[in-house]
Protein backbone atom coordinates (compact mmCIF):
# COMPACT_ATOMS: atom_id res chain seq x y z
CA UNK A 1 0.00 0.00 0.00
CA UNK A 2 2.84 2.38 0.83
CA UNK A 3 4.62 1.74 -2.47
CA UNK A 4 1.43 2.49 -4.41
CA UNK A 5 0.70 5.64 -2.41
CA UNK A 6 -2.78 4.49 -1.38
CA UNK A 7 -2.90 6.53 1.83
CA UNK A 8 -1.37 9.62 0.20
CA UNK A 9 -3.97 9.51 -2.58
CA UNK A 10 -6.77 9.09 -0.03
CA UNK A 11 -5.54 12.07 1.98
CA UNK A 12 -5.58 14.11 -1.22
CA UNK A 13 -9.31 13.39 -1.53
CA UNK A 14 -10.19 14.41 2.03
CA UNK A 15 -10.95 18.05 1.20
CA UNK A 16 -13.80 16.68 -0.93
CA UNK A 17 -14.85 13.59 1.06
CA UNK A 18 -14.10 13.43 4.78
CA UNK A 19 -14.46 9.65 5.20
CA UNK A 20 -13.00 7.02 2.86
CA UNK A 21 -13.02 3.24 3.07
CA UNK A 22 -10.45 1.60 0.80
CA UNK A 23 -10.74 -2.06 -0.21
CA UNK A 24 -7.22 -3.46 -0.37
CA UNK A 25 -7.97 -7.03 -1.49
CA UNK A 26 -5.82 -9.55 0.36
CA UNK A 27 -4.39 -6.73 2.50
CA UNK A 28 -7.72 -5.92 4.19
CA UNK A 29 -9.42 -2.55 4.36
CA UNK A 30 -8.29 0.95 5.37
CA UNK A 31 -10.35 3.81 6.73
CA UNK A 32 -9.05 7.37 6.23
CA UNK A 33 -11.14 10.18 7.67
CA UNK A 34 -11.23 13.58 9.30
CA UNK A 35 -13.07 13.84 12.59
CA UNK A 36 -13.22 15.71 15.87
CA UNK A 37 -12.89 12.38 17.71
CA UNK A 38 -9.34 11.74 18.92
CA UNK A 39 -9.54 8.04 18.01
CA UNK A 40 -8.25 4.93 19.64
CA UNK A 41 -5.32 2.55 19.69
CA UNK A 42 -3.93 0.99 16.54
CA UNK A 43 -4.42 3.92 14.22
CA UNK A 44 -2.34 6.75 12.85
CA UNK A 45 -3.49 10.20 13.93
CA UNK A 46 -2.47 13.68 12.90
CA UNK A 47 -3.84 16.84 14.48
CA UNK A 48 -5.06 19.44 12.01
CA UNK A 49 -4.97 23.22 12.56
CA UNK A 50 -8.76 23.49 12.88
CA UNK A 51 -8.88 21.21 15.93
CA UNK A 52 -9.89 18.19 13.89
CA UNK A 53 -7.94 14.96 13.53
CA UNK A 54 -6.86 12.98 10.47
CA UNK A 55 -7.21 9.30 11.35
CA UNK A 56 -5.96 6.29 9.40
CA UNK A 57 -6.88 2.78 10.50
CA UNK A 58 -5.96 -0.51 8.83
CA UNK A 59 -8.13 -3.57 9.38
CA UNK A 60 -6.28 -6.80 8.55
CA UNK A 61 -8.09 -9.50 6.61
CA UNK A 62 -9.02 -12.70 8.39
CA UNK A 63 -6.69 -15.64 7.83
CA UNK A 64 -7.82 -18.08 5.19
CA UNK A 65 -5.76 -20.95 3.84
CA UNK A 66 -5.11 -20.82 0.10
CA UNK A 67 -6.63 -24.27 -0.38
CA UNK A 68 -9.85 -23.08 1.32
CA UNK A 69 -10.44 -20.31 -1.24
CA UNK A 70 -13.07 -21.46 -3.72
CA UNK A 71 -13.62 -18.11 -5.46
CA UNK A 72 -13.08 -14.41 -4.81
CA UNK A 73 -16.13 -13.48 -6.89
CA UNK A 74 -18.48 -11.42 -4.73
CA UNK A 75 -15.95 -10.80 -1.95
CA UNK A 76 -15.72 -7.06 -2.62
CA UNK A 77 -19.49 -6.71 -2.80
CA UNK A 78 -19.81 -8.64 0.45
CA UNK A 79 -17.31 -6.30 2.12
CA UNK A 80 -19.09 -3.16 0.93
CA UNK A 81 -22.45 -4.54 2.07
CA UNK A 82 -21.01 -5.36 5.49
CA UNK A 83 -19.44 -1.91 5.85
CA UNK A 84 -22.67 -0.12 4.88
CA UNK A 85 -24.71 -2.29 7.26
CA UNK A 86 -22.19 -1.60 10.01
CA UNK A 87 -22.18 2.14 9.44
CA UNK A 88 -25.96 2.15 9.84
CA UNK A 89 -25.99 -0.19 12.85
CA UNK A 90 -24.69 2.23 15.47
CA UNK A 91 -22.48 -0.55 16.86
CA UNK A 92 -18.80 -0.18 17.73
CA UNK A 93 -16.68 0.02 14.55
CA UNK A 94 -14.37 -2.82 15.58
CA UNK A 95 -17.36 -5.17 15.93
CA UNK A 96 -19.00 -4.54 12.59
CA UNK A 97 -15.79 -4.36 10.55
CA UNK A 98 -14.77 -7.73 12.00
CA UNK A 99 -18.23 -9.05 11.08
CA UNK A 100 -17.88 -7.72 7.52
CA UNK A 101 -14.45 -9.35 7.16
CA UNK A 102 -15.82 -12.66 8.49
CA UNK A 103 -18.54 -12.53 5.81
CA UNK A 104 -15.87 -11.92 3.17
CA UNK A 105 -14.02 -15.00 4.37
CA UNK A 106 -17.20 -17.10 4.19
CA UNK A 107 -17.92 -15.73 0.70
CA UNK A 108 -14.49 -16.78 -0.51
CA UNK A 109 -15.01 -20.31 0.90
CA UNK A 110 -18.50 -20.71 -0.58
CA UNK A 111 -19.24 -23.19 -3.34
CA UNK A 112 -22.43 -21.26 -4.09
CA UNK A 113 -22.82 -18.08 -6.08
CA UNK A 114 -22.68 -14.97 -3.87
CA UNK A 115 -24.19 -11.70 -4.99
Amino acid sequence: MAEQGVIQKAIGLLPFVEDLWIKCGSLGVVRVHITSDKGGPGELRHSLPNGRVLRVKHFSPLTIKEEEVVSTTGAGDTLVGGLVAGLLSGEDEEVWVERALERVKRTMMSHRAVA
